[in-house]
């Protein structure tokens, strides 16, 4: 497809919602030179450790510190940003989020997310225990959150991949909202 994005888009949303996988094929769909950071990989890069180690070694807290000074650092680059699940946790990071739109919600419910998140040892908050529960907790912490900085929202329980990414190209190609 020869296509060329108005404008790159942030995408928010839980773990497992298809973030940096809907932006990778996001990316491969398109043919000009977008590039592509991910927040969490920005963050493993900067410290030379893996998420559940940093977790393990500093904490969730001080993981939370790391991630505003990436998001602070990526935000105004010409890319696609896909920022981990708990980047609205920071009421710095939802204003740096609204400054920078437009900003995609990629809403899944815990049920559909356990399928991609649940037991995974890449992620210290869902690795062990009953992550169905764990994710619900966190969509209700989250979900006002990703909405109070969503400038469209892509319902992952309906659209795969491919459709989503599609939906994604629409919404971009119509951005800035009229």
């Amino acid at each position: 497809m020869s296509s060329k994005l108005p404008v790159k888009p942030v995408f928010i949303g839980l773990m497992g919602s298809g973030k940096s996988a809907i932006a990778r094929r996001l990316v491969a769909r398109l043919d000009d030179d977008i590039r592509l950071i991910d927040v969490d990989k920005h963050i493993v890069a900067k410290m030379g450790l893996s998420i559940p180690e940093i977790f393990e070694k500093y904490g969730e807290a001080e993981f939370r510190k790391m991630e505003t000074e990436a998001l602070k650092e990526v935000i105004h680059e010409d890319a696609i940003i896909s920022t981990g699940g708990g980047v609205v946790l920071s009421a710095e990071n939802r204003a740096l989020l609204r400054a920078n739109p437009p900003v995609i919600w990629f809403k899944g419910s815990p049920e559909f997310l356990v399928q991609f998140a649940g037991g995974d040892p890449n992620r210290p908050l869902v690795a062990e225990g009953d992550a169905l529960n764990k994710l619900r907790e966190m969509a209700e912490v989250r979900n006002p959150l990703y909405e109070e900085c969503a400038d469209a929202i892509m319902n992952r329980d309906e659209l795969g991949r491919m459709a989503t990414v599609d939906a994604v190209i629409e919404f971009l190609k119509k951005w800035p909202k009229t």
